[in-house]
């Protein structure tokens, strides 16, 4: 596996997190959890 894969494993597990943490926080329908989710979706789209 690449090192390149692999950061990107780790920054969709870290974003993941950080997107469960605020969605718990605030709410799924928050404007900063929708945009957590967002990128989340970039980096996945990347993978």
């Amino acid at each position: 596996m690449s090192i390149q894969i692999k950061n990107l494993e780790n920054r969709i597990e870290i974003l993941r997190n950080m997107l469960v943490q605020q969605g718990l926080a605030n709410g799924f329908g928050h404007p900063e959890t929708i945009k957590l989710s967002q990128e989340l979706d970039e980096l996945i789209a990347k993978y």
